[in-house]
Order: structure tokens, then C-alpha cells, then sequence
């Protein structure tokens, strides 16, 4: 009989990465052990042998470069992580097997205070060049409403605006974690 297999298909939006790390951890604990990550979708195999603490790192300069990844994925193994994969756009997938009664500090990535505002700030960056996008593209629709009359001109400006506040409203819930992380 062949290894189980299945496929999870689920969004994350970026300033809910913690989000998904806790899902791949729950489908841990159900025997479920992650293959693959991806943006929509991730996929398992079933292996109830282990446990695995999953992190997920947001560096997309590092992982595009063949030497500087090389370096990036020897530093997390030398903490004893695991790396599975990472996105075309540049989310990495680490894993370490849960031992009885480890610590929580043991399953952090970002040891201080620096490395976890770089992954933030660098997901904010990318976040301010998609509104500037997204405010761009809605503008263009507003002039092309004026121009033809057409109200799918409107409606897609419309569309475009949202996606713009929705993004904005991630990034402050990413200046809220770089935040409670001060005051912890």
C-alpha cells in the first residue's frame, strides 16, 4: 500500500502567516506531515510517527539567489529546523520535530527583536508597492469611466480600492505584531 496523501486547499494572506504555521501544526498532530507549502495550497502525507512545529519565513531576495538560500537554509538547519520548501514568491516552510517537554522559545525562529521587524518590514514593503499598484490601476479605471461611460469601468475601480484598503489593513496588522512584540 502506498503512502496517504492529500492536498489542503486554503488561503493565507501574509499578516496571517501565524495563522497557517498553526494549522500545519494542528494537521501534525492529526498525522498529517507537510510535503509541500504553497500560497493556496499545501500538501500532506500521513505519517503519525512524528510531530513536526512549523515556521514559515518571508524572504524573497534571499530565496532568489542559489548561494545566499544555500547559506539561508544550512543556518536554520544548524538550529535543528527542517526546511521544506518555499513559494515562488517568497515564503520558506521550515519544520522541527516536537520533543516532550521542550520549550516554546525552542520552536522560534526570530530570537530577537531585529530578524522578526526584517520579516515583517520586508512583507510591509512588498505590501505599500501592491496599494500603490492597486490605487494605480483604479485611478486608470476611473479615467476610463469618464472616457467611455462604461459602468464596468466603475465597478472595476471599485474592486481595485478594495483589495488597496484590505492590503493596508494587513499592514497595520502586521505594524500591530512588530508592536506587541515591543511591549512583550
Amino acid at each position: 500500500m502506498g503512502k496517504m496523501k492529500k492536498t489542503s486547499y486554503r488561503g493565507y494572506m501574509a499578516w496571517n502567516y501565524d495563522k497557517e504555521e498553526n494549522d500545519l501544526d494542528e494537521q501534525s498532530k492529526k498525522g498529517w506531515q507537510l510535503e509541500k507549502g504553497g500560497c493556496f495550497h499545501s500538501k500532506f502525507v500521513k505519517d503519525e510517527s512524528v510531530k513536526y512545529r512549523h515556521r514559515i519565513d518571508f524572504n524573497p531576495v534571499i530565496l532568489k539567489n542559489s548561494q545566499e538560500k544555500e547559506r539561508y537554509v544550512e543556518f536554520f538547519e544548524e538550529q535543528g529546523w527542517e526546511y521544506v520548501n518555499n513559494t515562488f514568491n517568497g515564503w520558506a516552510y521550515f519544520r522541527k520535530i516536537v520533543t516532550e517537554n521542550s520549550l516554546a522559545s525552542e520552536y522560534e525562529i526570530y530570537s530577537d527583536q531585529e530578524s522578526y521587524y526584517g520579516m515583517l518590514s520586508r512583507w510591509i514593503r512588498l505590501g505599500w508597492v501592491c496599494i500603490a499598484v492597486e490605487m494605480l490601476a483604479a485611478i486608470l479605471y476611473v479615467i476610463q469611466f469618464f472616457e467611455n461611460g462604461d459602468p464596468f469601468y466603475i465597478v472595476g475601480a471599485a474592486i481595485f480600492m478594495t483589495v488597496g484598503v484590505w492590503i493596508f489593513n494587513g499592514i497595520g496588522k502586521m505594524k500591530a505584531k512588530i508592536n506587541e512584540r515591543v511591549i512583550n
